[in-house]
């Protein structure tokens, strides 16, 4: 009985996580979205620089949607999103604080 109840826990807590996990990527991209719509809005971006920024995010949607084929983002595959999400969070950073505006 004992063992039964051990097994439901584990499984019930692994199925958190990656709940869990699948939220904070989705945050994570929508937040991004935002900040760089907000930096052309400010003219914190250029326009080639925007490009490049939305021409990541794609290639982001579509690692998303790869790992969600089978039907199960395995661990790997949440890593390997996770580092081009700050990656790319990173060069957001750095293209709208390099002093060019948008004229």
């Amino acid at each position: 009985m004992k063992l039964k109840l051990i097994i439901a826990a584990t499984l019930l807590s692994v199925l958190t996580i990656t709940s869990a996990d699948a939220q904070i990527i989705r945050k994570k991209t929508v937040n991004e979205r935002a900040r760089i719509h907000n930096g052309v809005r400010n003219g914190e971006l250029t326009r080639p620089e925007a490009y490049r920024l939305h021409r990541d995010q794609r290639d982001i949607r579509r690692d998303i949607h790869r790992a969600r084929r089978d039907g199960h983002v395995n661990r790997a595959e949440r890593m390997h999103i996770r580092k081009d999400q700050r990656k790319h969070s990173r060069r957001i950073y750095k293209a709208k604080h390099n002093g060019r505006k948008r004229f």
